[in-house]
C-alpha cells in the first residue's frame, strides 16, 4: 500500500501543477446529489486544494470524514440501513464505519476496493488505521504526503461510486 502511495503522490501532483483546478471547479465535478451534496463537495475539495498547497494536516483532517460520509450517504441511498434507531429505553446508534465498509459491496462497490478502504482506514491489523490514528489523534507521526494521496484517492472512488449510483439510468 505504502509503494502504491508513492506513485498516486506523484499522479495528484502532477494534476494539480498541470490543471490547478480551483474549489469551485472540483466541488462541481464532486457533486453528485443527492448523495454528495455542494457542500459535502465544497469540503472535499478543500482537502484536494489543501493537499496541493502543502498543507497535509488539513487535508487529511478534512478528507478524512468527508469518505466515511459519501459512504454513509451512498449506503443510504440504495436503502441500506446506516441508522439504528431509538427503541423503547435504548438509545439509536449511528453504524460504525467498519460496518459501513462491510457493507459496500451491497451498494455495488467492487471487493478490492472495500479491502483497500478497510485496510486504509479501519484495520489496525495490518492496515494503516487512519481513521482512529488521525481523527482520534492517537499518532504523533508527521503527515506523510503518500498517505494523504492514499487518502484523497479513497475519497475519489467513493465519489465516482456515489456518481454512477446517482446517475440515471439511461445515463449507464
Amino acid at each position: 500500500m505504502m509503494l502504491t502511495s508513492v506513485y498516486v503522490h506523484h499522479l495528484l501532483e502532477t494534476v494539480g501543477d498541470r490543471f490547478d483546478p480551483t474549489t469551485a471547479q472540483l466541488a462541481q465535478l464532486f457533486t453528485a446529489d443527492p448523495i454528495i451534496t455542494g457542500a459535502r463537495a465544497a469540503k472535499l475539495a478543500h482537502a484536494f486544494r489543501y493537499y496541493w498547497n502543502g498543507e497535509y494536516d488539513a487535508a487529511l483532517a478534512i478528507g478524512l470524514p468527508r469518505i466515511e460520509g459519501v459512504l454513509r450517504e451512498t449506503l443510504r441511498y440504495h436503502r441500506i440501513p446506516i441508522v439504528q434507531p431509538a427503541q423503547g429505553d435504548g438509545r439509536g446508534r449511528v453504524t460504525l464505519l467498519t460496518t459501513l465498509i462491510d457493507r459496500a459491496t451491497d451498494a455495488g462497490m467492487h471487493a478490492d476496493w472495500q479491502t483497500f478502504l478497510r485496510l486504509l482506514l479501519v484495520d489496525s491489523d495490518g492496515g494503516l488505521n487512519l481513521r482512529n490514528s488521525e481523527l482520534h489523534d492517537l499518532s504523533d507521526a508527521e503527515t506523510a504526503p503518500q498517505t494523504v494521496a492514499l487518502v484523497l484517492v479513497a475519497a475519489l472512488h467513493v465519489t465516482a461510486h456515489a456518481h454512477q449510483a446517482a446517475a440515471p439510468a439511461s445515463r449507464i
